[in-house]
């Protein structure tokens, strides 16, 4: 990527700073469009594709989370002997 793209994707209103904003807006936008502003409305709309509706990311995000603090090795659950004997190996080397 060039560095004036760059440059414009860190100082475009879609982008940077702006982003966790339109992210919440979007999945504002999927729950109920007419929550919100006419003019995001329309732009949200442009960006589907025709017959197919987008889903909301974070009941993803929210999922992948808890799979993987259910997964033995997650947060919550001792690590499987493989793991451990990993990290008693990395230790010792250090």
């Amino acid at each position: 990527m060039s560095a004036r793209m760059k440059e414009s994707l860190s100082t475009s209103y879609l982008f940077g700073g702006n982003a966790p904003f339109i992210e919440e807006l979007y999945e504002t936008w999927l729950e109920n469009p007419d929550s919100v502003p006419a003019q995001w409305r329309r732009w949200f709309d442009q960006l589907q594709q025709p017959g197919v509706r987008d889903v909301a990311h974070q009941p993803i995000r929210d999922a992948f989370v808890r799979l993987a603090y259910s997964r033995p090795g997650g947060e919550g659950h001792a690590p499987t002997a493989a793991v451990a004997s990993a990290e008693r190996k990395q230790v010792s080397a250090l």
